[in-house]
This record gives structure tokens, sequence and C-alpha cells, in this order.
């Protein structure tokens, strides 16, 4: 059985981080779909219908990963490399 540390820090990582990292990951897409070509309302309107979907899968696999410092390094690197993302972008 995991701790209470563990489970709270993957709770903490799935929610908030997910979040994140969801919200990241949407800005990312729209800004790369309308620099695409497609218009800027359907690229935010699809990037935010697939963020729904990103953050349940995110949620999922935040509960099934064993390891709970792999939850952590997934969701940091995928933090910084959608920041970097629109960085670039904009």
């Amino acid at each position: 059985m995991r701790s209470a540390s563990e489970r709270g820090l993957r709770i903490v990582g799935a929610v908030a981080g997910g979040y994140l990292l969801t919200a990241l990951t949407v800005i990312a897409a729209g800004a790369v779909l309308a620099r695409l070509g497609m218009a800027r309302s359907e690229a935010v309107a699809l990037s935010s219908m697939l963020g729904f979907v990103f953050y349940l899968a995110l949620l999922v696999w935040a509960f099934s990963v064993r390891p709970v410092a792999r939850l952590w390094i997934v969701l940091a690197a995928g933090v910084v490399l959608a920041a970097a993302v629109i960085q670039m972008i904009d």
C-alpha cells in the first residue's frame, strides 16, 4: 500500500500539474495551428476540445504510473516543452 505522502504527491501532481500542463499545451496547440494556417477561432476551439481529452488521459496515467517521481519528471518536462513552444511561436 502506498504511503499518505505518496498519495498526496500523486493527487497534487495529477490535478494541479496536469491542469498546468494541459493549459500550456492548449495554448501551444492553438498557436501552432493558427500559425499553420487554420483560422484562429477554429484553432482555439479545436485545441480547447482536445485539451479535455488530454487532461483526462493525463489524470488516468498519473494514477497508473508506478513511481511518483516519474509523474513529476514527465509533468515538468512537458511544462518546459510547452512553454518553449509558446515562446518560440510568440
